[in-house]
């Protein structure tokens, strides 16, 4: 971003959705556009991808998030800011600190 010098700054957002026996992942984040005109949002929800579910535990599921992760983001470490999920992933151990080195 030329008005921080820095990568933008990213929230990301994933949740599992089954449709016709067919689990998949939705993986979005919501990071700053700061070239959009002041009548838009400055905040952009971009959706990221919705690979398929095969594996469901906690580290399985981890793994698939930070792959959709390193796809996307130059520095993971650097720009991730927060993730939110619903309850079933805490109950599977995913946390914030899971997709930094």
């Amino acid at each position: 971003m030329e008005c921080t010098g820095q990568l933008p700054p990213v929230a990301f957002a994933t949740d599992k959705m089954t449709m016709k026996r067919q689990t998949g992942h939705l993986a979005a984040a919501i990071t700053p556009d700061v070239n959009a005109p002041l009548s838009e949002s400055f905040m952009k929800p971009v959706f990221l991808g919705m690979p398929r579910v095969t594996k469901h535990t906690g580290i399985e599921i981890s793994q698939q998030m930070i792959e959709v992760l390193d796809i996307f983001l130059s520095n993971v470490d650097e720009q991730l800011q927060s993730v939110s999920n619903d309850g079933q992933y805490i109950h599977l151990g995913i946390k914030k600190n899971t997709f930094l080195n």
